[in-house]
């Protein structure tokens, strides 16, 4: 698959989604698209304001590599506890064939001549409810990940400023 550049000059938020795409993906994901996370990083861009103290469009260059990071941790923890979740779809302990692939509780339901038909899924209870540990690992780690940047960030960010005095700035 080709890459992708949704960056410019100006759009931040472009260039940090094709970093992530690229780097954190590896551009060949079938689990993201750039657009998707662009579209997530520019609708979410008001939870880094309130986590960081400051204000950021996206749009308009200031954005450090403290405050990417940061943001980074706040999609991949976001990305993977929801695609955790829908690792889980579909589980069911209430039957299973001699193959331990799920079935569901009924397979047909007639009533005069409408039939409805359930379809057998294709994964056992125990590949879905793995790959949602994993998905929900990877959270973790990135939720974590994403508290120590914010504390370090927050920590330098606040220190008090001299403003008057031998020692300020000019």
């Amino acid at each position: 698959m080709g890459a992708y550049n949704f960056s410019d000059n100006v759009n931040e938020i472009g260039n940090l989604a094709s970093g992530i795409y690229k780097y954190d993906f590896d551009e060949d994901s079938s689990l993201v698209n750039p657009s998707f996370v662009s579209g997530w990083l520019q609708n979410n861009v008001g939870e880094l304001n309130i986590s960081i103290h400051n204000c950021y469009s996206g749009e308009n260059p200031g954005m450090g590599d403290e405050e990417q990071n940061i943001y980074r941790q706040m999609f991949l923890r976001d990305f993977y506890k929801k695609t955790g979740r829908k690792a889980l779809m579909g589980v069911s302990y209430t039957s299973a064939n001699e193959n331990g692939l799920v079935t569901s509780d009924w397979t047909e339901l007639r009533e005069g001549d409408s039939v409805i038909r359930r379809r057998a899924l294709l994964a056992s209870p125990s590949e879905k409810i793995t790959a949602s540990r994993q998905f929900s690992e990877l959270s973790r780690e990135a939720n974590e990940e994403l508290k120590h940047l914010l504390y370090k960030y927050n920590i330098s960010k606040g220190e008090p400023r001299q403003v008057a005095g031998k020692d300020s700035p000019a």
